[in-house]
């Protein structure tokens, strides 16, 4: 029983999170410009590039952005992509006691 009121919260949370996300644009417009452009090509992707020419780079590891540009490159370029992968969890640490 408690693993279902666990997942009733955990999917109450996650609604509540992202509703209505597309209302606050693209966050930061700095790394949407970023995750767009590393969606674009490979190349920008590893090497972290701000503009689709690859020739500026953003002032973060491009680790930090990866992410980002994945869900961009799987989802498209919108407000919800952006936004989503920083509403959900990226490590869970959870634990669960019987």
């Amino acid at each position: 029983m408690g693993v279902g009121r666990f997942a009733v919260v955990v999917g109450l949370s996650l609604g509540l999170n992202t509703w209505h996300l597309g209302r606050n644009g693209y966050g930061n417009t700095y790394y949407a410009a970023a995750f767009r452009s590393m969606s674009l090509s490979w190349n920008n992707f590893f090497f972290g590039a701000f503009d689709p020419g690859g020739f500026i780079t953003v002032d973060k590891p491009p680790v930090f952005l990866w992410a980002g540009a994945l869900s961009v490159r799987v989802f498209g370029y919108s407000s919800w992509s952006i936004l989503c992968r920083a509403r959900l969890p990226e490590r869970p640490q959870w634990r669960c006691s019987g």
